[in-house]
């Protein structure tokens, strides 16, 4: 089998439901830090943090995916910071309740997501991978992260 069909994976939680997203697109896992307060931003955009010098926009993942209406940090959230792509030209960061663990997994553990049965919707989920017994959506950070969605004002609808 070549290495070419392995993808790492970051697999994390919020609250107890489980999600990974692809590791290749992480740039860094830090502790929750502070964030400061953007008026008139969606309910899911917390604000910004300074990492090193560089304004990092922070996402509270739960709300964005419609999981939790209101921001739930805990000891043990980090801030994922995701690269920068063509479509997003900033990196941004997702709070998430626990990050766990990197895990290797090959084309063949990937199955298309289900027409209806998904907590969260289907726009954000890229794949859904068979580990360790449980389903677990693979997320797509670009949906998630889209700017146009990001930087309207939040009308009540999931944004």
């Amino acid at each position: 089998m070549e290495n070419s069909d392995k993808n790492q994976y970051l697999i994390f939680y919020i609250g107890k439901d489980v999600f990974a997203i692809d590791a290749e697109e992480i740039k860094e896992i830090i502790s929750y830090t502070r964030v400061t307060k953007v008026p008139l931003m969606t309910s899911s955009v917390l604000g910004v943090t300074n990492i090193r010098g560089n304004v990092i926009p922070v996402i509270d993942l739960s709300i964005r995916i419609g999981i939790r209406e209101n921001s739930k940090i805990n000891k043990w959230s980090s801030i994922i910071i995701i690269k920068n792509n063509v479509n997003r030209p900033q990196e941004m960061g997702i709070v998430v309740d626990l990050v766990n663990e990197v895990y290797e997994l090959e084309s063949k553990d990937l199955e298309d997501v289900p027409v209806f049965g998904t907590k969260i919707p289907k726009i954000f989920i890229k794949n859904i991978a068979k580990i360790e017994n449980k389903f677990v959506p693979i997320l797509d950070h670009n949906a998630i992260l889209d700017i146009e969605v990001l930087s309207k004002i939040d009308t009540g609808k999931i944004l």
